[in-house]
């Protein structure tokens, strides 16, 4: 293990971890049988105990979590509510905020999927991309402000800025800027082009 900063390896349990790097104020400093996890900034990993394969990059990121596996969280507090959700990816500043123990989520950009709690198999791709995602899974959103208010609808494909940007209506797949943006409750959908069934 390596430690730099305001931690130490005096944790009781310390001993049963391994390949471990924590650098940062209070980085990773309740670790006690997690291995192969590496923390860099203050508070970076905090509260981590046994969890394994994490990487944490940024001050706050991944700060509430506890046993949770391979998740790879960079920019300052991304995915710091996280606690047992696995093989989460978040890159950019407060992506991912909010997730708990949803799994199998990415989120790429400032806020991107930053509401998400406990829905798991979403993708979030630029500023706010499913930003009001909470509970949903197996969306895809990739633009910014794309899917921003869906909260709970599930099997959404949006591609593009601010397309399909409200809905509650299952299984839409919206191409193109501002594509199915007002669509409301309609459901299986298909939307290519600039604009395509704005309203």
């Amino acid at each position: 293990n390596t430690y730099l900063g305001h931690t130490d390896d005096s944790n009781a349990g310390a001993a049963t971890s391994s390949s471990n790097t924590f650098i940062g104020r209070s980085a990773g400093e309740r670790n006690t049988s997690g291995s192969s996890n590496t923390f860099i900034g203050a508070l970076c990993g905090d509260l981590a105990t046994e969890g394994a394969g994490n990487v944490g990059v940024g001050a706050s990121a991944l700060t509430a979590l506890t046993t949770a596996a391979n998740n790879t969280s960079v920019g300052s507090s991304s995915m710091a509510a996280n606690t047992t959700g696995a093989d989460n990816v978040a890159v950019g500043t407060y992506a991912l905020n909010a997730n708990t123990t949803g799994g199998a989520n990415t989120a790429v950009g400032k806020d991107a999927l930053g509401d998400l709690t406990t829905g798991s198999e979403n993708v979030g791709v630029g500023w706010t991309a499913g930003g009001d995602i909470t509970t949903a899974r197996f969306c895809t959103a990739v633009g910014r402000q794309a899917l921003r208010q869906n909260t709970t609808t599930e099997y959404l494909t949006a591609v593009g800025y601010s397309a399909m940007r409200s809905t509650t209506g299952v299984k839409n797949t919206a191409v193109g800027n501002s594509a199915l943006y007002t669509n409301a409750a309609g459901a299986e959908n298909t939307a290519v082009g600039d604009n395509a069934l704005y309203a």
